[in-house]
């Protein structure tokens, strides 16, 4: 009765990979490991309310990882952006939507994140989250600004997909 490896990452720096498991109620949701060998970190060992964690993605710095996370049960489960430090300490969620930001890519200089939204619609499209701040309307519309003018420059279309989204239920 094993479960397997989701969404492995590694480290910007190369010392480090971090992956999510699945399917095994015994093992940890993430899991941190040095690629040489040594010590293996569970980060969500203090937050139980996360009991399913994909898309990992490693800051520039390697300082903290972004994923998305799910809590509740069904059928109230909710899937959230959130950041954690790898050694388990500075939890923080992102995000407080009904949509799923997922695959979060981190934007060089550590302040943004580039996740697919995903709706319930089925359609999907880029979007770009703060990195530690929650829902900021302001600083939303002066990166939506700042994305339009680069687009502009560009000739960059933006079209929702049209693709469905599978889903899962006990």
């Amino acid at each position: 009765d094993f479960g397997f490896t989701l969404y492995l990452t590694q480290s910007r720096d190369g010392q480090y990979v971090a992956f999510s498991t699945c399917c095994r109620a015994t093992l940890p949701q993430m899991v941190v490991v040095p690629v040489e060998g040594g010590e293996a970190v569970n980060p969500l060992e203090h937050h139980q309310e996360i009991d399913f964690v994909g898309g990992i993605g490693w800051s520039p710095d390697d300082r903290r990882l972004a994923f998305e996370g799910t809590t509740g049960t069904y059928p109230h489960r909710h899937t959230y952006l959130w950041t954690i430090r790898p050694d388990g300490a500075g939890l923080r969620r992102l995000t407080k939507n009904d949509v799923i930001d997922a695959g979060p890519s981190w934007a060089p200089d550590g302040s943004r994140l580039v996740v697919e939204r995903c709706c319930a619609d089925g359609s999907s499209e880029l979007y770009v989250e703060l990195a530690g701040v929650v829902d900021p309307a302001a600083e939303r519309q002066r990166i939506e600004k700042e994305i339009a003018r680069v687009d502009e420059r560009i000739g960059f279309a933006r079209t929702k997909l049209a693709r469905p989204r599978s889903t899962w239920s006990q």
